[in-house]
């Protein structure tokens, strides 16, 4: 999404003909883009902004990672953190229809937790971040 609207502000087709290696002055952002990234960004996300985003987080990575802090800020990792993670991906699953394959590797990374939780060990070794990532 970040790289779509830089693409849009700096007049490209789309994001895959940019470097996002590069900084963004180098792309081609001045300050007048810049207050347009920052205000599409911000109207995407729903967050306030910084009138000096470009500046603060002056390349792609900088500011996906900015964004996906500010819109995912970190779980608690506490018992409750992980109970409310667990009750959110139990939502989500309701809602996927898996295939068979799909099914299979869920129901193992599943199985891999609760033998974690089964063995009475006092740190489970998956989060509620490994469960996103293996939905992602």
């Amino acid at each position: 999404m970040v790289l779509a609207e830089i693409a849009r502000v700096l007049g490209h087709a789309s994001g895959d003909e940019l470097d996002s290696s590069r900084s963004l002055t180098d792309l081609g952002f001045d300050s007048l883009t810049a207050v347009e990234l920052r205000n599409r960004l911000a109207t995407a996300t729903g967050l306030t902004l910084p009138a000096t985003l470009v500046l603060d987080y002056p390349n792609v990575r900088e500011l996906v990672g900015y964004l996906r802090g500010e819109l995912m800020p970190e779980r608690a990792t506490t018992a409750l953190g992980v109970l409310e993670d667990l009750t959110r991906l139990e939502s989500d699953l309701a809602s996927l229809t898996l295939d068979a394959v799909s099914r299979k590797r869920l129901a193992d990374a599943l199985g891999r937790l609760m033998s974690s939780v089964d063995a009475g060990s006092d740190k489970v070794d998956a989060t509620g971040d490994d469960f996103f990532d293996l939905l992602d």
